[in-house]
């Protein structure tokens, strides 16, 4: 890379439909995505005329959710099991928010080493864009590690209320509002039994969890050991709901609205000659090299009476195609919108049924087979985020496997995730391509 990094998610486009009247999902490829993970709108939830509507919920979250350190109280081994971010089936000893290390982009010019290919316009540089062509201290372990394989912010998608408060133990809800700060919601485990009690605060940019220590299940005294621990707290003046279950049963709603572990990606063949976004989706013919690169991505699946993640295809007729391609990626399921398996309008130059489709998929993989980089300004939507370039450069002669030359254009708020690229940034498709890709 050869761009300072950084990570500031407010500059991202807000959300809200386009020109064709869709919204964006949550993508990730499979951690791609997560830099630039927009929630759209939160989902509002009355629960109480005369108290608060869930109102934060409508806010954008930013991608990471952090603690600071003094925050950060870890559970005794006996504690129970909850989950980790790395998948939603791996458990963790931890109950607190976990604190997301995120990486900036190294500033490294490539332009004068002899390995270096221009894949993705330098010139997109000048409107923002951060452009990743690996690290030459990057080696590849394969397997991947584990560390490279996490997703950012996935412990947002988990339901920890209703997994591990819900029917389980006693608790309190406590709300408030405040101009400046905006509104909260804070649930409080009441266990006398146990030494650590759960707390878990809710405000319109995160969810944060804590353990605290208290001697006592009063109210005012456990307010007391949490303000300890967040401090922001104190920005407030906390009431009790005047029907906990009924508050309960919406936060259980809540949670499961906001529970993410579907994503779709737009797939573009880009043949020699073509650099317009249109010519792109025009492409019906595809190539035998394009083919074999979709198996990396997932699996070819008929849409007529598919039953599981659709990514917005219809599967009740074949309006939206008859096939795609998909898979089930650590518990996380993608559906592919690959532009040559969309329908094709011969009297539509801009292929807007393939556009409504991709057009929102916040990441876009290109198959490039044109030598001319790459320009991600060619692409008219406010959704397309994020660009995968992969352009084939050949076969290995000792065992005839394809080799692909990759690169990253990010619009300027992304921040760069794991496993980076390494420099030069040709790898070999293969187990190992198709981990590092998903």
């Amino acid at each position: 890379s050869s761009e300072p990094r950084t990570h500031d998610l407010s500059s991202s486009a807000p959300p809200g439909t386009d020109s064709l009247g869709a919204r964006p999902a949550n993508p990730r490829l499979t951690s791609l995505a997560s830099t630039a993970r927009m929630r759209g709108s939160r989902v509002s939830v009355k629960l109480e005329s005369s108290a608060m509507i869930i109102n934060s919920y409508l806010e954008r979250r930013p991608t990471l959710e952090q603690l600071q350190n003094t925050r950060i109280l870890q559970a005794p081994v006996d504690a129970p099991v909850v989950p980790d971010p790395l998948s939603p089936h791996v458990p963790s000893r931890t109950w607190s928010s976990k604190l997301n290390v995120v990486d900036d982009w190294v500033t490294v010019d490539f332009r004068s080493d002899p390995q270096y290919v221009e894949i993705i316009a330098e010139s997109c540089r000048e409107s923002g864009y951060k452009i990743e062509y690996g690290q030459k201290d990057v080696r590849l372990q394969t397997p991947l590690r584990e560390d490279d394989l996490r997703i950012l912010d996935a412990d947002s998608d988990f339901t920890y209320f209703a997994e591990y408060l819900y029917n389980k133990s006693k608790y309190s809800h406590f709300w408030g509002d405040s101009e400046e700060h905006g509104p909260i919601i804070v649930t409080i485990e009441k266990d006398k039994s146990k030494k650590f009690q759960k707390a878990l605060i809710r405000t319109s940019k995160k969810d944060d969890r804590v353990l605290i220590t208290c001697n006592s299940v009063d109210s005012k005294a456990q307010m007391k050991a949490l303000q300890q621990q967040y401090p922001e707290l104190t920005n407030y003046k906390l009431n009790k709901p005047e029907d906990e279950e009924e508050w309960s049963k919406a936060l259980l709603q809540l949670e499961e609205k906001l529970k993410v572990c579907n994503y779709k990606f737009g797939v573009l063949y880009c043949k020699s000659g073509q650099i317009d976004e249109d010519e792109m989706l025009s492409n019906n013919e595809t190539s035998p090299e394009f083919k074999e690169f979709l198996t990396l991505l997932g699996d070819e699946v008929p849409l007529l009476g598919w039953e599981r993640f659709r990514g917005g295809l219809r599967v009740k007729d074949t309006s939206t195609g008859t096939h795609s391609i998909y898979t089930d990626y650590r518990g996380f399921e993608v559906m592919y919108h690959v532009s040559s398996m969309l329908p094709f309008c011969e009297d539509d130059e801009q292929q807007l049924q393939r556009k409504r489709h991709i057009g929102n998929d916040v990441v876009v993989v290109i198959f490039k087979e044109d030598p001319r980089p790459f320009d991600p300004r060619c692409f008219r939507s406010q959704f397309n985020h994020i660009f995968l370039v992969v352009q084939p450069v050949g076969r290995n002669p000792d065992n005839g496997m394809m080799r692909y030359r990759m690169a990253l254009g990010c619009k300027d708020g992304c921040h760069p995730c794991r496993p980076f690229l390494p420099f030069p940034p040709v790898m070999e498709h293969g187990e190992d391509l198709k981990n590092f890709l998903r």
